[in-house]
């Protein structure tokens, strides 16, 4: 009995001591085989031998593993032009190492090679969720921030996006309206049609000349009056309207007018707006009531009717305008030959000495004059024209779309701008924001 207890342990030792050296022995036998094949898939490789390669390859890392094995493969495949099967593997490698910066380098690199625009935007999409970083997703996202691309549908003539939609005319001359990805939402059936404003509403002249205004349903929302042929944007309960008589009046939603007649008014904005009488140029409010005596020979309105944006218009004090703030108090030191509206939070544009630069609200040049004409930022990006071609430039004044373009519009918020070739107009598309 006692000598059965002394041999128990001794035995279990033993087998202990076997089943190390039987692991440590399979171990060095499968790293052996693990090295061969590695050997002669890198001697394949080199010859250029795909199918062996990729074989002696596939056979290694169903022992080992491994990022700088995934990667060598997929560097062999694009070595020997096999974009492809670069692609799948790229693909699987993400899969397996879902956070290796070497997986989304290699993927991203395959599909701009094989120029899936849209699919590198989606891995550096996923990259930024997962938290993977690197040089090359870093440059990549930089080197294609401004990638566009042109849509198919193509107009005779297009106004501009607001409240995300955009009045466009077809070729049989009529109205309707898109999205901002250029889908259409709102049939084309008008003779003349405004921009939806913040009241929810647009202005539209039917076919038979009726003036009124549609909601996003296209559901006529005023009456029409006989008085008016052609309605300005509607802000609160207030727009301008063209009276068949030839004059311009301030109007109210039930087609009340507010204002004495005038030459000209614009749409209102920060409750101001602005109207010409006898040559001249006066502000009135929403109620159409003058608001100061303060009178100018010019003043700057775009495309949308108003006359003031950020609490800013250009007015002319001699021979050249200078920025006001909606008190009446000209802004900055600097004046101009000419000028653009602000549109949204950045840059103005302005003419100076013949050409064209940016103001900020406070009335200081920001990017110096060096365009033949230009239009004021909108969503990060102002349309710039060098010689004959339009372009847009980012608000540190890098060309980042090249003037390639006959003329163009503002940016949306979603990455779209119309810009005209050949005397049509096109929507020109992010891909980082139109996938």
């Amino acid at each position: 009995m006692k000598n059965y207890r002394l041999i128990v342990p001794i035995a279990l030792a033993v087998l202990l001591v076997l089943s190390w050296v039987m692991l440590i022995s399979t171990a060095v036998s499968k790293n052996t085989q693990y090295e061969e094949l590695l050997a002669a898939a890198r001697d394949f490789a080199g010859k250029k031998v795909a199918k062996y390669a990729v074989e002696n390859y596939r056979k290694a890392l169903e022992i080992k593993d491994s990022v700088e094995i995934r990667l060598e493969v997929a560097d062999f495949y694009k070595s020997v032009g096999k974009d492809e099967a670069r692609l799948l593997w790229c693909e699987q490698f993400i899969t397996d190492f879902p956070v290796a910066p070497e997986a989304y380098d290699s993927l991203l690199d395959a599909y701009v090679v094989d120029k899936k625009y849209d699919r590198v935007f989606d891995i550096l999409e996923v990259a930024e969720k997962r938290s993977v970083d690197s040089a090359f997703i870093r440059e990549t996202r930089s080197r294609f921030a401004y990638l566009t691309k042109l849509d198919y549908d193509s107009y005779e003539d297009v106004g501009f996006f607001s409240q995300n939609i955009c009045p466009v005319r077809n070729d049989k001359g009529v109205w309707g309206y898109i999205s901002q990805t250029g889908r259409k939402l709102i049939k084309f059936e008008y003779k003349d049609a405004g921009p939806f404003t913040s009241s929810g509403f647009a202005p539209v002249v039917s076919v038979d000349g009726g003036a009124y205004f549609i909601d996003k349903d296209n559901e006529q929302v005023t009456e029409i009056d006989e008085r008016f042929s052609r309605l300005g944007p509607m802000v609160g309960d207030v727009f301008p309207a063209e009276g068949k008589d030839g004059n311009y009046y301030l109007v109210d939603r039930n087609n009340q007018i507010l204002s004495e007649p005038y030459e000209y008014v614009s749409a209102v904005n920060s409750g101001t707006a602005i109207a010409k009488s006898g040559g001249q140029w006066i502000r009135i409010d929403s109620s159409g009531a003058p608001i100061a005596a303060q009178a100018y020979a010019d003043v700057i309105l775009d495309d949308r009717e108003f006359f003031n944006r950020n609490e800013r218009y250009f007015a002319k004090e001699g021979d050249l305008f200078a920025l006001y703030n909606l008190e009446g108090e000209i802004v900055g030191g600097e004046r101009f030959e000419d000028a653009r509206l602000f549109t949204d939070k950045g840059f103005a544009a302005v003419r100076k000495d013949g050409q064209w630069g940016f103001i900020n609200t406070d009335g200081a040049m920001v990017i110096p004059p060096a365009y033949d004409s230009a239009r004021s930022f909108s969503n990060g990006l102002a349309a710039v024209k060098i010689g004959d071609k339009w372009g847009f430039i980012d608000s540190a004044g890098n060309l980042v779309i090249e003037a390639a373009f006959d003329d163009a519009k503002d940016f949306s918020s979603r990455g779209s701008c119309f810009v005209k070739t050949e005397a049509i107009w096109r929507l020109l598309l992010l891909y980082r924001l139109n996938r």
